[in-house]
């Protein structure tokens, strides 16, 4: 859909690493959504950024009291204005393009539909709100889990703390933008690889799937931004336990499409 070099240049936005705001942005934040200083919510909160995206960027803190190890989102300060500045600015974008490439490059979703999706985004309560849901859904299981969120207000979520490594980084080995590896690379790989890793490997993409799958066909409740930057996996390879963050978009599938859709799943596992 894009050239190669428009892609490099927005891929430091999947990767959490957009510019980060200022500390005293996050005190007048924290301030304003529950009514205390940084020192009263949290024993231990580190100015260091864990993550920087598009609409927040999160830091690794102790909750005061509990002790609990938390991760804290906190929306960036001009998000909402540049947020639907951006609306304008892309469907103007693709309106000029449409014409240049003969129609072909689109955008299948509507105005409305977008704008909808940059709301969720940017309010952290919906976000909290689909969490507690992904939890239930998922109540029991041990392989697949999702942060509880202790505080919440529409600019700070505080959720638990994840630890591990992100799938995203199990990628990198693959190239940018996914080169075809050479047989004789394969091979090389494959057998430098110890069973239990290929072992391990297998039994995190079987967890995954099954996640996926059981947003899609039991629950009707699906992620919306499932990439490997938002799905943490345990340092321990023998531990195929996963934590989904990051539920600001969610999605269903309508009730009058979902018999064309299961049609589609039944044919494409048939090899139809």
């Amino acid at each position: 859909m894009l050239p190669a070099d428009v892609i490099a240049a927005l891929e430091p936005l999947r990767h959490g690493e957009v510019p980060e705001h200022s500390a005293a942005h996050n005190r007048a934040t924290i301030r304003e959504s529950f009514g205390a200083e940084v020192e009263e919510v949290f024993s231990f909160f580190d100015e260091k950024t864990v993550a920087s995206g598009t609409v927040a960027q999160v830091h690794r803190a102790r909750m005061a009291g509990s002790g609990e190890e938390v991760a804290v989102k906190i929306r960036h300060p001009a998000v909402l204005h540049e947020t639907f500045v951006d609306i304008h600015l892309i469907f103007a974008f693709m309106k000029t393009l449409g014409p240049l490439t003969c129609g072909n490059f689109t955008i299948p979703f509507s105005r409305h539909d977008f704008h909808a999706v940059l709301q969720r985004q940017t309010d952290f309560t919906l976000e909290a709100e689909n969490l507690a849901r992904f939890r239930r859904y998922f109540d029991g299981d041990a392989l697949v889990v999702f942060p509880s969120v202790s505080h919440v207000s529409d600019a700070v979520l505080v959720e638990s703390w994840a630890p591990g490594v992100l799938i995203s980084e199990g990628f990198k080995e693959l190239g940018e933008f996914f080169q075809k590896i050479p047989a004789e690379k394969r091979v090389k790989r494959h057998m430098s690889e110890s069973l239990e890793k290929r072992q391990a490997n297998s039994r995190l993409a079987e967890v995954v799937f099954s996640a996926v799958m059981k947003m899609f066909l039991r629950d009707n409740f699906i992620h919306g931004d499932l990439h490997g930057g938002n799905v943490i996996r345990s340092s321990l390879p023998s531990n195929a336990k996963v934590t989904i963050i990051d539920a600001g978009v969610v999605t269903s599938i309508a009730p009058a499409f979902q018999p064309r859709f299961h049609a589609f799943l039944q044919d494409l596992c048939q090899g139809r």
